[in-house]
């Protein structure tokens, strides 16, 4: 007949524990990075290398709190002034500049990690739409007149 062992809960399991040792300590110097030479990270990587999109970020920023926080979003501050010129657009002319600025935001995102892709489309749309309302407008009043 052979015996089954108890199960971590059976009593006396606890003694049964207690003979396997803990686990070993940390060590007590700090590991060393690996060297480039040996294949770290940044192995076969160029003498001031830096990662796209990291060009213009903050270290203090990034790393002030412990792990790893992202850095804040820029807003392509273009695209902002298209997003004021089209809630202003209902003023004649501003609807032309709105969605100039819009087309202007939208090549300048193109280039660069900046947000702001949303507002200058809406700059554009709404900008050409309060536009051709206004010329519209401005079409019957001459018929009516």
């Amino acid at each position: 007949m052979s015996t089954v062992p108890p199960g971590p809960y059976a009593p006396g399991a606890q003694a049964a524990r207690a003979q396997y040792p803990s686990a070993p300590a940390a060590p007590a110097q700090p590991v060393a990075p690996v060297p480039p030479a040996l294949g770290g990270a940044t192995a076969g990587l160029p003498e001031g290398f830096v990662f796209p999109g990291t060009d213009q970020v903050n270290p203090v920023e990034v790393f002030a709190t412990p792990g790893y926080q992202s850095p804040q979003p820029r807003t392509d501050p273009v695209a902002f002034a298209a997003l004021v010129f089209a809630l202003l657009s209902f003023l004649p002319g501003i609807g032309l500049v709105a969605a100039g600025f819009g087309a202007w935001a939208l090549h300048r995102l193109r280039r660069s990690r900046a947000s702001g892709e949303a507002m200058a489309w809406l700059a554009v749309v709404v900008g050409t739409a309060t536009s051709v309302a206004f010329l519209w407008f401005l079409g019957i009043l001459a018929l009516v007149s």
